[in-house]
């Protein structure tokens, strides 16, 4: 007789968890920089390392940091050395899934002056679409199985390049790094 072997129902549990419902509305009309999705792209191997991506909304800024394992100590000090040199103005909040990764979610608040972190709903990628997608052309160089223990930063760093200097046509055919600039120079000027 054929038994189910379907996806475990155990839930992982986030500690004061936000949900995307309490998200400001803002967030979700792309009204403002300083909105993040993120993400843990790697393979299901132990041991093979894997990488952590983010993607700012409003000008689909790429950020991906390498990381030795899915661990929750190791999400914090990425979010940190990827978005540290952002300034704090465009760190306002960050969507991620219900990872356990993002379980320590409230030092990165506490890390990255408050910018606050919220969860999307369980199994909804769309939720955090852009950084879907990035992470789709992350797989470009990087496909499906790639064991990320054998990569070093600089060889993420390339492909990151490559991405935010790739014209979009959302963006009116003007890169990431264009657009960002672009915000950069507005709120120098707005001081």
């Amino acid at each position: 007789k054929y038994k189910w072997r379907g996806f475990s129902k155990e839930i992982t549990t986030i500690p004061n968890r936000r949900g995307i419902e309490q998200r400001p509305e803002a967030v979700n009309a792309k009204e403002r920089c300083g909105d993040w999705e993120s993400d843990l792209v790697g393979s299901l191997r132990e041991g093979s390392g894997a990488v952590a991506t983010f993607a700012l909304r409003t000008c689909m800024l790429f950020r991906a940091i390498l990381v030795e394992s899915k661990s929750a100590d190791e999400m914090v000090q990425a979010s940190n050395d990827a978005l540290k040199e952002i300034p704090a103005e465009l760190r306002l909040t960050m969507t991620h899934d219900n990872g356990r990764e993002i379980s320590k979610h409230e030092e990165i608040t506490r890390n990255l002056d408050g910018m606050v972190v919220y969860c999307a709903r369980p199994y909804r990628s769309c939720d955090r679409g852009l950084n879907e997608c990035m992470n789709r052309e992350l797989r470009r160089f990087f496909p499906k199985g790639t064991d990320f223990s054998q990569k070093t930063q600089a060889d993420i760093d390339i492909a990151v390049h490559w991405l935010n200097n790739c014209p979009r046509k959302t963006l009116g055919y003007r890169t990431p790094n264009e657009v960002y600039a672009e915000k950069l120079r507005i709120m120098r000027f707005t001081r």
